[in-house]
């Protein structure tokens, strides 16, 4: 399943609240005024007793006028359409339909208010905390923890990644979310696109 987008700055040499303000700070800056923002990703999903990850690619797309579209074109092509109406699916090219899904509309949520740099929510349903790994100098990376019980019951933490330049926040390329249950998943992002450019008709057909 998709499980689905982040970005957030971290200057490693700061601690506490003051790093978590700065990062905040940074990806403000680093992402007001964006309008669309593409990548390929690939999924794994580690469940216990299976010994091989389930492997999963597509594409994911964002507006934050239109909402979030997560297609995956192998294993099965389904595509999952998250927009203020709710969380919508579609299989092998069927018509879309109205579903719950309450871990991919959390997550559709919270990648919703990052890249559109709206981040009031994620700063009062998560605790950010920075990472510092000195192996990733070329890297930002903060871990979310869950603050409301409900969730804590079902997501132990989500742990985003992207690449540093120049000490600022520039595209996130790895999401780890880590459940109560033991299961992880792992999703990779390449070939990011994000623009400020208003949308064409063909950008906004595949929101539909």
């Amino acid at each position: 399943m998709k499980r689905c987008f982040l970005m957030i700055c971290v200057l490693f040499w700061h601690v506490g609240s003051a790093n978590n303000d700065l990062a905040l700070q940074q990806l403000h800056a680093a992402h007001t005024g964006v309008t669309y923002f593409e990548a390929r990703f690939e999924q794994r999903r580690h469940v216990k007793f299976i010994a091989k990850p389930l492997v999963s690619n597509g594409v994911i797309l964002f507006s934050p006028d239109l909402g979030l579209v997560w297609q995956v074109n192998q294993p099965l092509s389904v595509k999952t359409v998250i927009n203020q109406s709710g969380v919508f699916k579609s299989t092998q090219g069927g018509p879309l339909n109205k579903v719950k899904d309450p871990q991919i509309k959390i997550i559709a949520d919270i990648l919703s208010e990052l890249l559109s740099a709206e981040l009031d929510q994620v700063n009062s349903q998560f605790l950010i905390e920075p990472v510092n790994d000195a192996k990733q100098n070329d890297h930002w990376q903060v871990k979310l923890k869950p603050k409301n019980t409900l969730m804590k019951k079902a997501i132990q933490s989500i742990d985003i990644q992207g690449v540093l330049q120049n000490d600022q926040a520039h595209s996130i390329d790895t999401i780890v979310i880590k459940n109560q249950s033991g299961d992880d998943t792992v999703i990779q992002f390449t070939g990011v696109v994000l623009s400020m450019k208003a949308l064409s008709e063909q950008q906004r057909g595949v929101f539909e």
